[in-house]
């Protein structure tokens, strides 16, 4: 239980700093650079358990490797708006995993 906290605790620190560089790629156009960040996004989310994150995340690579910049924005948007419920289920889980 302490382990996974802390697998959390680092994924939500890092998620936060990665969605902030992803955000910059996207308004920039940058889908080069997005693709970088969603691959490493997608497999911190992996390795929590967040797997139909890490999977959309892996999408959004996709489409921005494809040059799919319509597409790729609106996957972003709602990867954007899914995290805080994410960071909510999983330190709901660390917490019942400590009870």
């Amino acid at each position: 239980a302490d382990l996974y906290r802390r697998l959390v605790d680092l994924f939500r620190s890092a998620t936060t700093e990665s969605l902030s560089q992803l955000g910059l790629a996207m308004t920039a156009r940058d889908l080069a650079a997005a693709a970088g960040v969603c691959h490493k996004l997608a497999s911190s989310s992996a390795n929590v358990g967040a797997l139909t994150y890490a999977r959309e995340l892996r999408r959004l690579e996709q489409l921005c490797t494809a040059g799919d910049d319509a597409k790729a924005s609106e996957l972003h948007d709602e990867i954007q708006a899914a995290h805080p419920a994410l960071l909510d289920a999983l330190l709901n889980l660390t917490l019942r995993a400590t009870a």
